[in-house]
């Protein structure tokens, strides 16, 4: 009976039910539902507490393997490969779905003027930018422990991959012991993230209703047309890598998707990257990818390879340009797609689209007024489709590594 109740209470159908069941009663219900944050935090807070160490411990002890045993410099280099692959891809595809929808003409009146006023507001509280050579300076944090304090996951990312490339290279193998004992840690955090894991239908009720309660439908007349550009590209990405990881795994699309369900709704429900990381790496392992593998590339490919965030500054960036009718150069085409790769690897972050914005000679609070109104609108779908695409780039490395995928 017990196996029963637990088949039933991890199943995708009750998973599904929680999802609509939340966020009706946060767009029904807001005041109730605002009552749940509490219950919402902590189990995002348990979550994250064990992100960083799964983290750093995956790639460390992968990479430091991988080296080791011989290869890792070759595996890195195909991965970052797949990573500019699939990016430049995105941007592109972006670009010309962005073209074809052109989200940023017709505006409403009430449109223009909701824009206007969100302008206004956000005058005078513009963050400064940090520039490219701030983005790079990033990478290399001069204190570890408050850089993982701070967030700052590409400065830990870069720390990680350097310290299993020094335990790699030690003579006599002499990292082999500190690295089984950081692989051994990795293992105790799984377990830890198994346990919360337990309560998952509960803790995706408490963060939708609280994240529904929040958005309201007065967003949606916004701008219309450009969040059903972006929802159309997401959701034909969706597709596109499901058949692709099914072509590429010899498996059925349904049961790629059943494989992926559950890291796929995780990054939905709590729009963070680094909570659906474990999930991912056992997804990816359940479609054949090799351990050492999967536990390597899903961990940088959550902080490098965010499809999802190409997609939000490409088409975000071309609707701000059709709002000022800007002319589609050349230049502006070949701006818009490497400065949207740039600043999806940083993150999306607000203040990093100046890098797309300032050659092109557009307002960077404009930018500001489009996205920060919409972003309850569209950062559910970011995080799903960078952990699908990270699950994706596993296999497409698993298979230039002569893996051969099976269950």
């Amino acid at each position: 009976m017990l196996n029963i109740f637990i088949r039933v209470w991890r199943s995708p159908g009750m998973i599904l039910t929680v999802v609509i069941t939340g966020s009706l009663f946060g767009l029904l219900y807001p005041d109730n539902a605002s009552l749940l944050r509490p219950l919402s935090d902590l189990y995002l807070a348990l979550i994250q507490m064990v992100m960083l160490p799964i983290m750093t411990c995956a790639i460390i002890s992968s990479l430091g393997s991988a080296l080791i045993d011989g290869g890792g410099a070759r595996i890195l280099i195909k991965v970052f490969f797949v990573f500019v692959v699939l990016l430049f891809v995105c941007a592109v595809s972006a670009f010309v779905i962005g073209i074809i929808m052109h989200p940023g003409s017709g505006l409403s009146a009430d449109a223009q003027q909701s824009l206007g006023l969100a302008m206004q507001q956000r005058d005078g509280q513009i963050t400064q930018s940090i520039g490219m050579w701030g983005f790079v300076l990033s990478l290399f944090p001069t204190n570890i422990v408050f850089a993982a304090s701070q967030g700052q996951m590409l400065g830990v990312m870069t720390f990680s991959i350097l310290i299993g490339i020094g335990l790699g290279s030690l003579d006599d193998e002499a990292g082999r012991p500190v690295i089984a004992s950081i692989d051994i840690i990795m293992q105790s955090c799984l377990k830890i993230m198994g346990w919360i894991l337990m309560v998952l239908p509960l803790g995706i009720f408490a963060l939708l209703s609280v994240n529904m309660a929040k958005l309201g439908v007065d967003a949606i007349s916004l701008a219309l047309k450009l969040i059903a550009t972006f929802y159309l590209t997401v959701a034909l990405s969706f597709v596109i890598i499901i058949i692709v990881i099914s072509a590429r795994c010899r498996l059925p699309p349904m049961k790629v998707i059943k494989l992926t369900w559950a890291p796929v709704v995780l990054g939905f429900v709590t729009q963070a990257d680094y909570p659906p990381m474990p999930m991912a790496i056992k997804a990816s392992e359940n479609l054949g990818v090799d351990s050492r593998t999967s536990k390597l590339v899903v961990p940088l490919g959550t902080n490098m390879l965010n499809l999802g965030y190409v997609f939000y500054v490409v088409i975000a960036s071309l609707f701000v340009i059709q709002m000022y009718l800007k002319p589609v150069t050349i230049d502006v085409i070949c701006i818009v797609i490497i400065g949207g790769i740039l600043v999806a690897v940083a993150g999306a972050d607000l203040a990093m689209l100046t890098i797309v914005f300032g050659p092109i000679g557009l307002p960077f609070e404009a930018a500001v007024a489009v996205l920060a109104p919409l972003g309850p609108l569209l950062n559910p779908v970011l995080v799903p489709i960078n952990v699908l695409g990270n699950i994706a780039a596993a296999t497409f490395v698993a298979k230039f590594e002569s893996d051969q995928p099976h269950l």
